[in-house]
């Protein structure tokens, strides 16, 4: 959506799970103040293109010499990057910004979108001409199964349960239990509960119903339906098989 251009343009990066019209509530009201508000489907989210994981990777993203780095394997690119990672999405948004918005930009991040958003800041401090001008971040992802944060006796545990998890018909029954409008529902709530303004915190308040107006079933719906496009499990899989790369800090 388009307001009439008198700020810098405003990018929203969704986070694990969730996609471009996790922010459908947000457009509006960024509109009216005279942002160009743009949202993205990262590689493997919504309705982007879901291609199948490049191997098995548990083994590298785990691997004691790798403290945080891509370590080359099946499962990455010739580059040395896997293909569902941190740095390729940063790589997108900032193709997007450079190619389709072409102007100053603030990032607007939700959970792990704000490390894609951070990685593309970092990564355009090598470029000439730089678009971003912030980096927004709400309710960050502070990726406990990063190696970095995983202790040495628990990493041999995490990794077999990740193998299990992304090579076996357990991963698929695991998906197929959290890919549901109940399941939804309860994690968006917990992330995002609470009215939104003290108008409807007081009649919430009176009535006894705390549940969160923003979640509705038309939310929950514009989530889960392009989580359940082909392939969207194996994205699903390998992204809590991901140890290693990018981190909060």
């Amino acid at each position: 959506q388009s307001g009439n251009n008198g700020k810098p343009a405003v990018l929203m990066l969704h986070g694990f799970g969730g996609n471009a019209d996790h922010f459908k509530n947000n457009f509006e009201s960024l509109t009216s103040e005279g942002c160009d508000v743009y949202a993205l489907d990262v590689l493997g989210y919504g309705y982007s293109d879901k291609p199948e994981p490049l191997g098995d990777h548990v083994e590298h993203a785990l691997a004691p010499t790798a403290y945080g780095d891509v370590v080359k394997g099946p499962s990455t690119t010739e580059d040395g990057r896997k293909l569902y990672c941190f740095e390729n999405w940063a790589d997108q948004a900032l193709t997007l910004i450079d190619e389709v918005i072409g102007r100053d930009v603030v990032l607007v991040c939700n959970s792990v979108g704000g490390i894609t958003g951070m990685q593309a800041a970092i990564a355009e401090k090598s470029k000439q001409q730089r678009r971003i001008r912030g980096v927004m971040i709400v309710d960050l992802s502070l990726r406990m199964l990063h190696i970095t944060k995983t202790s040495a006796v628990a990493r041999p545990f995490v990794a077999a349960l990740q193998n299990a998890l992304y090579g076996s018909s357990l991963g698929d029954s695991f998906f197929a239990n959290v890919a549901t409008p109940d399941t939804v529902t309860t994690v968006l709530k917990q992330a995002y509960g609470g009215p939104s303004g003290p108008v409807e915190q007081a009649v919430a308040l009176l009535s006894g119903d705390e549940d969160d107006l923003r979640v509705d079933e038309d939310l929950v719906s514009r989530i889960l339906t392009p989580g359940l496009r082909p392939n969207a499990a194996r994205v699903f899989l390998d992204f809590i098989s991901y140890s290693a790369g990018c981190e909060d800090s």
